[in-house]
Order: structure tokens, then C-alpha cells, then sequence
């Protein structure tokens, strides 16, 4: 039997899993309840010992977060996630096998009424399909990624700006290099005195 505690703001799971190992792991909410129906998932998918054991979403996120993706830098890892927590807190009680695209949509939706930014919300289903896919790999997901997480464009639009006159004078300070002081200004040299130099050189003795 498992049981939560309470890290910080957020509530964390204690259990054991499959392979009969004690797991700490974050249920990402602040709600007592809402641990509580995580714990119970958590634990629900540590029992199904088939050939087509699942596990719940919040798990698979915590994995492509924490082991997945070690080796991208840690700005890359806290981006993902942040965008796993708003996953996890409208998604997280569902079982990988249970998830489907109705429920991403109504994620989308949701998120959309939330205010959340396209570009935001693009990222997030990026991760979601990180999840799925590690999952699936692990055997644990038996879906395909593709056609729960649908197709999302961000519309995202780079940001225009100006430089100001004091601003451009700094970049042309970077840009332009200063005239090395050694260096010997250059004269031009008239045409007579070119015409000369090539008739010495053509001149034949």
C-alpha cells in the first residue's frame, strides 16, 4: 500500500512498483485529493502484470523528463518540464493505453481557454509525444504517438525590433574592426606614374 507526502507545495507518491522497488516519485499537484487518484493510478499500473501492463501518464512524463532526456542541457530539462506539469495537471490521471485523441484535443481546448500561448501549447504536445514515445519503446504504451497527439501548428511569429542610434553605434564597434595602428594609410597612385612603372617593365635590353 502506498502513500503520499507533501515536498515543498507539491505531494509526492511512495510505493512500490513492479519489479518490487520502492519509488518516490513527484504527482505534480498541490491537491491533496488529486495525489490521492494518482497514487491509486500509480499503483493500479504496478498490478497489471500482463503483457500489456500500462502505466499512468503522469509516470511516463517523469521518466522522459528525468532519464529520457538527461543528457540535454538543464535550461532544455526545466522547459520540459514545466511544460510536463500542465500535462500532468489535466491529464495526469489517465492510463497510456486509456489516452486518446479525444483527450489531447479537449487538452488543446482547454488550454486555449486558459490563455495559453499556440506556441506554449506546441511545446507541450512535443513533450507529450516525447512521453508516448519512450513509453512505447519501454513497452508500456501500445498506442501510436502520431495518432493520439495530433498535428498542432504554433503560428508563431518572430518578434521585429529597431535598433536605436546608440544601440547600432555598439554593434558596428563589434562588427567593424579599428584600423590596426601599424597600418600605413594608402596612396593612390596616378595614372603617369603607373604608365611609367609598366614601361619600365616592358622595356627590353
Amino acid at each position: 500500500m502506498g502513500s503520499i507526502y507533501k515536498r515543498g507545495d507539491n505531494y509526492y507518491a511512495d510505493f512500490v512498483d513492479r519489479q518490487h522497488r520502492r519509488v518516490q516519485r513527484s504527482l505534480r499537484t498541490k491537491d491533496r485529493e488529486v495525489a490521492k487518484a494518482r497514487l491509486r493510478d500509480l499503483e493500479l499500473s504496478t498490478t497489471d502484470s500482463g503483457p500489456h501492463a500500462s502505466e499512468a501518464l503522469t509516470a511516463a512524463l517523469d521518466y522522459f523528463t528525468d532519464t529520457a532526456c538527461a543528457s540535454k542541457s538543464a535550461a532544455t530539462r526545466s522547459s520540459y518540464e514545466q511544460k510536463a506539469r500542465h500535462i500532468s495537471r489535466l491529464l495526469g490521471g489517465a492510463q497510456l493505453d486509456d489516452l486518446t485523441r479525444t483527450h489531447v484535443e479537449r487538452y488543446i481546448a482547454k488550454r486555449i481557454a486558459e490563455g495559453a500561448h499556440t506556441h506554449s501549447i506546441h511545446k507541450e504536445l512535443v513533450v507529450l509525444r516525447g512521453a508516448l514515445v519512450s513509453a512505447e519503446t519501454r513497452g508500456t504504451f501500445h498506442g501510436v504517438a502520431a495518432k493520439v497527439v495530433p498535428k498542432f501548428r504554433a503560428n508563431y511569429v518572430p518578434r521585429e525590433t529597431y535598433l536605436s542610434p546608440e544601440q547600432f553605434s555598439k554593434l558596428m564597434t563589434v562588427i567593424v574592426a579599428p584600423p590596426s595602428p601599424k597600418a600605413k594609410p594608402s596612396r593612390p597612385r596616378s595614372r603617369r606614374s603607373r604608365r611609367s612603372a609598366y614601361a619600365e617593365r616592358s622595356t627590353v635590353y
